[in-house]
C-alpha cells in the first residue's frame, strides 16, 4: 500500500478469531502518526469478511489512566502480547462491525513526549484523536487508489468514546467538531462512567479522602497526584505552585525504566490502588516526618502546597470554580461548566453508560458507583441537557455492564447506533 504521509504506517500485528459464529473476526494494526510534531501509536482493530457498501463505521476510543507504568514495561507494545496491551477490551466492537481506532494519547505508552501523559491535557490529548483520524482516512484513501480493500472504511459514520477520567477529553472533542480536521463526520458519542472533573473530584471526592485510613489515603492520592503531575509537566508549569518540596522530592526522584530514566510517579503502578507501588513509599515518608500513622488529611498536606489545599478543601463547589487558582490552572480542563466554557450543543447524539448497579468500589471508604453517579454524573448531564445537548442515559439493568463490556448496556448501545447511524448490518 503506497505511503499517504511522510510519519503514517501501518503494522499487522495479528487476527482474533470471532468469539462466537454470530460475530466477525477482526484483524488488528498498529499505527503511527503524528501530532503537533510527536510520533503517536495506536492500535486499529478491522472487522474481516464482506464490508457494507459504504464500508466499516469508524469509532474511536480515548482512553482514560489506565496504568501508564503497564504500559512502558511492555515497550514498544507491539510484542507477542500486543493482544493484552491497550485497547484490547474496547476494541472487540470489531467484532460487531465497528474499526476502531484506540490511539495511546501523548505521553502514554509509545506516544511522545515519552511518559507525560495527562488525561487533563485536553487541548493536546483532543489534537492527537483528531490527527489520528485524519491519518486513517489517508490510509484509507491510499488503499483505495491503489485497488486494495485493506481498510474499507465509512468516514461519515464516525463515533468518539470515551471513558472515566477521558471526560472531559469527550465534552472539549464535542466543543470541537467543526474546528479539528477528522471531527467534522462524528454522528454520536458514546461515554462510559461519565464522571471525572477536577472540580467534582475535590468538592465531592476529597472529603472521602481525607477520611480515609493512611495507608488507602495514600494509593488514592498518589492516583490524584499522577493526574495533577502530568499536567503540570506537560504545560509547562512549576511544580512547587501544587506539590511541597517533599512531595516533589519523591515523586521526581529518577527511576529506570526500558526507556531510561523518568519520574518515579511515572514509572510507578498505582492502579489498582491495593497493589500501587508507590503508595507504600508515600505512606511511610509522612510516617516518619510525623512520627505517627498518618491521616487522610495528613497524607493530603505533605504532598500539596497551601494554594492547592485551600482550594481542594472549600467546600463549596462554586466557590471553587469562582477560585482565581483554580480558573487559572484547571478551568481550561475541567469544561463541564459555563465558568470555564461557552456552553454550546455539539449537534450529535451523547449516549451516557453509567457504572452503577453495585455497593463494589476500587477499595472501601470511598461511595458506591451509584453514589457517585447521582452526585457527578447526573449533575453534568443536567449542566449538558440544559445547553441543548441531547443526551440518552442508558441503564437496562442494575449490572448492565459499560458499553464495551459485554453486557445488556452494550447491546443497548449497539442497537441505538445502529438506529442514529442507520446501519443495515
Amino acid at each position: 500500500m503506497p505511503e499517504p504521509s511522510a510519519g503514517i504506517s501501518l503494522q499487522q500485528l495479528g487476527t482474533v478469531d470471532a468469539p462466537r459464529p454470530s460475530r466477525r473476526a477482526m484483524q488488528v494494526y498498529y499505527l503511527t502518526y503524528v501530532s503537533r510534531g510527536h510520533r503517536i501509536g495506536a492500535k486499529l482493530f478491522v472487522p474481516l469478511g464482506p464490508a457494507p457498501s459504504e464500508g466499516w463505521p469508524v469509532t474511536v476510543w480515548c482512553h482514560g489512566l489506565g496504568d501508564p507504568a503497564s504500559d512502558f514495561r511492555r515497550w514498544p507494545c507491539t510484542g507477542d502480547d500486543w493482544i493484552n496491551t491497550r485497547g484490547c477490551v474496547t476494541g472487540r466492537w470489531a467484532h460487531r462491525g465497528y474499526a476502531t481506532l484506540v490511539p495511546w494519547l501523548p505521553g502514554a505508552g509509545p506516544s511522545e513526549p515519552l511518559m507525560s501523559f495527562s488525561p487533563f491535557s485536553v487541548a493536546r490529548n483532543g489534537r492527537a484523536v483528531a490527527d489520528g483520524l485524519w491519518a486513517l482516512w489517508q490510509l484509507a484513501e491510499s488503499s483505495h487508489s491503489a485497488g486494495e480493500s485493506l481498510l474499507p472504511l465509512d468516514f461519515q459514520r464516525q463515533v468518539i468514546r470515551t471513558d472515566c477520567v477521558s471526560s472531559p477529553l469527550m465534552v472539549y472533542l464535542a466543543s470541537q467538531l467543526q474546528t479539528l480536521p477528522g471531527l467534522e463526520t462524528v454522528r454520536a458519542l458514546v461515554s462510559d462512567d461519565f464522571q471525572p472533573s477536577l472540580a467534582y473530584n475535590a468538592s465531592y471526592l476529597n472529603p472521602y479522602f481525607l477520611r480515609l485510613k493512611g495507608r488507602l489515603a495514600a494509593a488514592m492520592y498518589c492516583i490524584w497526584a499522577r493526574t495533577i503531575w502530568g499536567l503540570v509537566k506537560a504545560e509547562g508549569w512549576p511544580l512547587e505552585i501544587f506539590f511541597t518540596p517533599a512531595a516533589i522530592e519523591l515523586f521526581g526522584q529518577p527511576a529506570e525504566t526500558v526507556l531510561g530514566k523518568c519520574d518515579r510517579i511515572f514509572a510507578s503502578r498505582l492502579v489498582p490502588p491495593t497493589q500501587s507501588e508507590l503508595a507504600p513509599l508515600l505512606y511511610s515518608a509522612v510516617r516518619t516526618h510525623l512520627e505517627r500513622d498518618p491521616t487522610g488529611f495528613d497524607i493530603f498536606a505533605w504532598m500539596f502546597t497551601a494554594a492547592m489545599t485551600q482550594w481542594a478543601t472549600l467546600g463549596d463547589l462554586a466557590a471553587m470554580l469562582r477560585s482565581p487558582f483554580y480558573q487559572t490552572y484547571f478551568a481550561a480542563s475541567d469544561p463541564f461548566f459555563a465558568d470555564n466554557i461557552q456552553p454550546f450543543n455539539p449537534g450529535v447524539p451523547l449516549l451516557v453508560v453509567p457504572r452503577t448497579g453495585s455497593r463494589a468500589v476500587n477499595t472501601g471508604g470511598l461511595p458506591s458507583f451509584d453514589e457517585r453517579f447521582e452526585h457527578m454524573t447526573r449533575p453534568k448531564i443536567n449542566t449538558l441537557k440544559s445547553w441543548g445537548w441531547q443526551v440518552e442515559l442508558i441503564r437496562t439493568a442494575p449490572m448492565g455492564g459499560t458499553s464495551f463490556s459485554g453486557g445488556p448496556n452494550q447491546q443497548a448501545v449497539m442497537d441505538r447506533l445502529g438506529e442514529i447511524l442507520n446501519l443495515s448490518v
